[in-house]
């Protein structure tokens, strides 16, 4: 019976890994600047559905691709080229770093949640807002950390970030209304997601 329900864990860990790794490869475009993003939805899930260690786990794997294109586009996009060209290792570590840390958290969160209760999907919101929260705040503090000076020598970020205007570019010109579509898309989708799949007998812990 044990090694029956380890066997599905690993199904399913695999699936949403999976998942996770395609959609943090893909973006919707909507308009010039704003995107849909998928790609914390399965984290949200594996956290929530199977528990903070798969949460953390397809959030590294998420991370991982993230930080796979990073490298790969840095010729493209002049923000990852300041990014690599500052700290390879550190630009790669944070990609991983930020979407594996928003998955343990979201799980943990919904552990504490549902600790002497059954699972449920309103108990999903709040693992499903912290996620990007976690994402985005982590990666805004590595950059005003640890790229603050690169970007302000930057030809083409210099301007933006000069006069004390570092926190502005990051919140609004960085981060902006796609952290805000990321956090609607994950209220809306998780709990239904999960509820659905708690409705199942294989995702019940």
């Amino acid at each position: 019976m044990k090694s029956n329900k380890k066997i599905l864990m690993m199904v399913q860990i695999a699936l949403l890994g999976a998942l996770a790794v395609v959609l943090s490869m893909f973006q919707i475009p909507i308009v010039a600047g704003l995107s849909l993003n998928f790609a914390l939805v399965p984290i949200v899930i594996a956290a929530v559905a199977i528990g903070p260690g798969a949460g953390c786990l397809i959030g590294a794997l998420s991370g991982i691709t993230t930080g796979i294109q990073t490298f790969m586009l840095v010729s493209a996009v002049p923000l990852y080229q300041v990014f690599v060209g500052s700290s390879a290792v550190f630009t790669f570590l944070m990609c991983v770093a930020k979407t594996a840390l928003a998955g343990l958290v979201s799980g943990l969160v919904y552990k504490a949640l549902t600790k002497d209760g059954p699972n449920k999907a309103s108990n999903v919101f709040l693992p499903a807002a912290l996620c990007p929260i976690v994402n985005t705040g982590i990666f805004c503090l590595g950059v005003i950390l640890v790229f603050a000076k690169p970007l302000a020598e930057s030809a083409d970020f210099g301007p933006l970030v000069a006069n004390g205007q570092l926190l502005s570019f990051v919140f609004l010109g960085l981060v902006g209304v796609n952290f805000f579509v990321e956090l609607a898309l994950n209220l809306i989708l998780c709990p239904a997601i999960a509820q659905a799949l708690f409705s199942t007998k294989y995702f019940k812990r």
